[in-house]
């Protein structure tokens, strides 16, 4: 295995761990606030605030990600198939 090869495996390694940590963050957003129907008014808007204020922009960063990954994907795709 070549010292590049090694280093998109590793790559890949680190983004899917990446992913794992942002899925496990995400359940534990789904996991405070399942059964939080009895917030307050004041709590419902700092709950909106800040689901403004992050989710957004998570949603942004993972649509861009993918779009990343899309890319990456198709070229290594293609450099491997003109190997074979």
């Amino acid at each position: 295995m070549t010292h590049n090869t090694r280093e998109v495996l590793g790559e890949a390694a680190y983004i899917r761990r990446t992913v794992e940590i942002l899925l496990d963050r995400i359940g534990d957003v789904e996991r405070a606030v399942s059964g939080g129907e009895n917030l307050t008014a004041k709590q419902e808007q700092e709950m909106q605030r800040a689901n403004g204020a992050w989710a957004d922009g998570i949603k942004d960063q993972v649509e861009l990600a993918t779009r990343f990954a899309d890319e990456w994907c198709r070229e290594v795709l293609t450099i491997v198939e003109r190997i074979r």
